[in-house]
């Protein structure tokens, strides 16, 4: 029921000075950016278990009772998303999870395609 973007100019400005845009979005803003831009690269990030995510919401101290609800039904559902993405991390250690996404970050840095041709 909420509406987010990010400009496409701003994503544009910074692809075309040679720079890795991450953006941190939900599944539906992944299959929006996926149908954009079908050469982008995806990371699904995902928590070990759904009652994890449960004590994170919980943890945060940032949603009413009835939002962390709505989120735990959807989990399942966009849990199974990951199958549309091209990286899948569990963030189950923090650090694991960091280091695999800087992993990723540096591997598209040196994708082929991602160099300008001379």
């Amino acid at each position: 029921g909420n509406l987010y973007g990010t400009l496409v100019t701003e994503v544009d400005a910074r692809v075309a000075a040679g720079k890795v845009v991450v953006l941190d979005v939900d599944v539906q803003g992944g299959a929006s950016v996926r149908n954009v831009r079908p050469e982008s690269v995806s990371v699904f990030i995902y928590p070990p278990s759904i009652d994890a995510l449960h004590q994170r919401l919980l943890s945060r101290n940032t949603d009413a009772p009835d939002v962390i609800a709505q989120r735990l039904l959807n989990a399942p559902g966009e849990i199974a998303q990951w199958v549309h993405y091209d990286y899948v991390i569990m963030n189950d250690h923090l650090a694991t999870a960091q280091r695999q996404l800087l992993d990723i970050h540096d591997g598209t840095l040196a994708r082929v395609r991602q160099r300008p041709v001379a």
